[in-house]
């Protein structure tokens, strides 16, 4: 392990004082139930970020990436540093214009390299909750419930451990969940100026008095479809807290080099153009 997770530490956690191994501890196998599993795996991978082999982690530079989006590097760049600013950011757009693609190209040219294990990618959709994305009370093989972190309370959790590192939690489709339920008091905390224990609050499950914060080096990039009619869901907390980025197709130096080098025809090209422009037009039709 990167850093080790002492047996005392293990030991005075509430949830864990009926383990077998801490009640006696002489012997050399005990049993866990599923939940005190649970619960020491998430202490471990809390304090320890999961490493890729570091053999697979390569440097990265925009300029040098062969199958970089078809941004400019000035864009790009401006995007670079209005998530150094904003901390939140949303890249919006028609389908096909890349916002997908280049999430994680962001957050490499942030880091500098390509280390996916300070990224974390879900996607959200209307069932979606609070419980599923901070914290919430779930069964166990007991037949009882426990309270279980969500995806974005542990990642946080493993943020803070390592707070000489940045990390980013990417949301795909974000317009599409119940974004007021999903983050719930996460709300407020999502503002830069309120990334510090300061601002700590009590979750809505916790029942030992544990506060929560989102820790400076937690940003957020999502994404959102234009075209989708759900994007009246989004409403002004969230617009307030993010910086929305317009993400168009780019038909510069790069894709002009790009179809070059993949000896895409000409006439093949006038035919895709004619149809995405009546894709267009049917697109503007129906949204009015």
């Amino acid at each position: 392990m990167e850093i080790p997770v002492h047996w005392h530490e293990l030991k005075s956690n509430p949830k864990l004082e009926k383990c077998e191994v801490f009640i006696n501890n002489q012997g050399s196998l005990f049993k866990l139930t599923e939940e005190e599993y649970d619960i020491i795996s998430d202490v471990i991978d809390n304090k320890n970020i999961i490493e890729q082999k570091k053999i697979d982690v390569k440097d990265y530079k925009f300029n040098e990436d062969p199958e970089k989006p078809f941004l400019s590097e000035s864009k790009f760049e401006d995007i670079i540093n209005l998530l150094k600013r904003k901390k939140n950011i949303i890249l919006q757009g028609a389908p096909g214009v890349g916002k997908d693609f280049s999430q994680k190209k962001i957050a490499y040219q942030f880091m500098g390299k390509e280390d996916d294990s300070q990224i974390q990618l879900v996607q959200f959709h209307q069932s979606y909750s609070y419980e599923d994305f901070i914290q919430g009370i779930r069964p166990n093989e007991n037949g009882s419930y426990s309270i279980k972190n969500g995806i974005f309370f542990s990642f946080c959790r493993r943020a803070e451990n390592h707070p000489e590192k940045e990390f980013f939690f990417i949301i795909d489709e974000i317009n599409r969940g119940n974004l007021s339920k999903i983050f719930g008091e996460m709300m407020m905390l999502l503002e830069p100026d309120k990334r510090n224990d300061k601002y700590a609050v009590r979750l809505t499950y916790s029942d030992d008095g544990e506060k929560f914060h989102i820790p400076d080096n937690v940003y957020l990039i999502g994404t959102m479809n234009t075209a989708d009619r759900s994007l009246a869901m989004v409403d002004y907390a969230l617009r307030r807290r993010f910086a929305f980025v317009n993400i168009e197709p780019e038909f510069g130096d790069q894709f002009a080099k790009y179809l070059s080098d993949s000896k895409v025809d000409n006439i093949l090209l006038i035919k895709f153009l004619i149809l995405w422009k009546r894709q267009i037009q049917r697109s503007k039709r129906y949204q009015s």
